[in-house]
């Protein structure tokens, strides 16, 4: 359980299925999922301990999520932009 009350399975997918390794998610579907994270309140680290303490492709996407827009920080924490909201929607009914 995370500090803010979320476990793996509050974020599993709404089948109820497992949550997706960060192997098996490549390209703009780990930025998407690691939008989903933002979205319920996970920070970086959280997110990382969530995927394994897999820490580089975390902070890569971070980069890459703020870089374009899709995050913003406010009142010191990360948050999913207008941008980002927009992606996310695109992409979760995909999944």
């Amino acid at each position: 359980m995370f500090s803010n009350g979320l476990t793996k399975s509050n974020l599993s997918n709404e089948d109820n299925s497992t949550s997706p390794l960060v192997s098996k998610l490549h390209g703009l579907k780990l930025a998407v999922y690691l939008l989903k994270c933002i979205n319920k309140g996970l920070n970086e680290r959280q997110i990382s301990e969530f995927l394994d303490n897999n820490q580089k492709p975390v902070e890569q996407w971070f980069d890459f999520l703020k870089r374009n827009t899709w995050i913003e920080s406010k009142s010191g924490k990360f948050v999913v932009s207008e941008k980002g909201i927009t992606w996310l929607n695109r992409y979760e009914n995909g999944w």
